[in-house]
Order: C-alpha cells, then structure tokens, then sequence
C-alpha cells in the first residue's frame, strides 16, 4: 500500500481501493488506515471482503433455521444502492436455500413496516443498508433512518428485535459511540 497510496490518493474519489483478507488479517480495522491527514476510506472509493468461506449449518445447527430481515432505506432519495442491496442479498440468500428471509425496501422500509416485521416474526439477523442518526449523548437514542420521514431508535430495535444475535448496520455513524455506558 505504500507504494501505491500516493497515486490513490492524488486521484482522489475517483480511485478505488478492494482489499480481500483472510485469517487473523480480517479482525484488523482497516477502514481506519489513515495517510497521515486523513482516514484513507474518506478520500477514496474503499471496500474489503473477506476471502474465508465456511458453511454457517455446520458451525452451530442453531443457523440452519435463522430469521434474517433484509431493510434497505433510501429516507432521502440519494442512497438507490441500499434497495438494491437488500434485494440481491435477498436474492443470494434464497439462491442459497435459506427460507426465512422478509426484505423491506423502497416504500416498504418504513417505521410501520419494520416495527410489523419484528412483531410478528423472530429474526436472528437484521441488515440495515441505509442513514443512521448517532447521538453522543444518548447512544441508545441513535436511530435507523426509514423511508416517509421514520426513525427507529436503537432502544426500539433492542425491545422489538428480541432473537437478533446479529444487527448489521451498513451506514455512516454506525461505528460511533457516545459518553454513557451503553
């Protein structure tokens, strides 16, 4: 990387960098690399993938029958990718033979909706592609943005969600904690 950082980051957003890890290299944080000024994932196209591959049914049998809800919000119209994102993970995932999958986008990924899906039914895994609000005051307070002007607050997700083992949150924000314990 450091042979190359000074021509990606002269050419800015229009570079693109994908690394693939695997091992003991993907628990490194490399979204924080940083070129001295600034993190790097803030200056150029930046994206990682993991390169191990294991079938989650022979890890633990618990998996095998996982509720997984798919939301992909695009609360002010400039975020089109997140629809698309929940419908192809949607669309892997059934390829794949996994039956309890609901994907929530375009005008379906709204507060009413979402709040209806945990309700009625248990997800082990919900993935979020779409604006977060981080509050450093009151972390817990920090909500999903959903399509119609909707939030749904951490603490909401917390008492509705009650199977979710994995909450996957593809947003800005979305790393951030605040000054309370939570």
């Amino acid at each position: 990387l450091a042979g190359i950082l000074p021509v990606i980051l002269k050419n800015g957003v229009s570079s693109s960098i994908r690394l693939s890890v695997d091992g003991k290299m993907e628990a490194l944080p490399w979204e924080k690399l940083h070129d001295g000024d600034d993190f790097l994932c803030l200056n150029v196209r930046f994206s990682r993938s993991s390169m191990a591959v294991q079938d989650y049914r022979q890890q633990n049998e618990k998996w095998a029958d996982a509720g997984i809800l798919i939301i992909g919000a695009d609360s002010k119209g400039d975020l089109p990718g997140a629809s698309t994102e929940a419908r192809n993970i949607g669309n892997i995932l059934t390829a794949a033979g996994i039956s309890h999958i609901e994907v929530l986008d375009g005008s379906h990924a709204n507060r009413n909706e979402v709040i209806k899906a945990l309700e009625t039914a248990t997800f082990n895994i919900v993935h979020f592609s779409g604006h977060t609000v981080f509050d450093a005051a009151h972390p817990y307070q920090s909500s999903l943005e959903l399509v119609g002007n909707t939030r749904l607050c951490l603490f909401e997700l917390g008492k509705l969600g009650k199977g979710i083992d994995l909450l996957y949150l593809n947003s800005c924000q979305s790393a951030s904690f605040g000054e309370d314990q939570v």
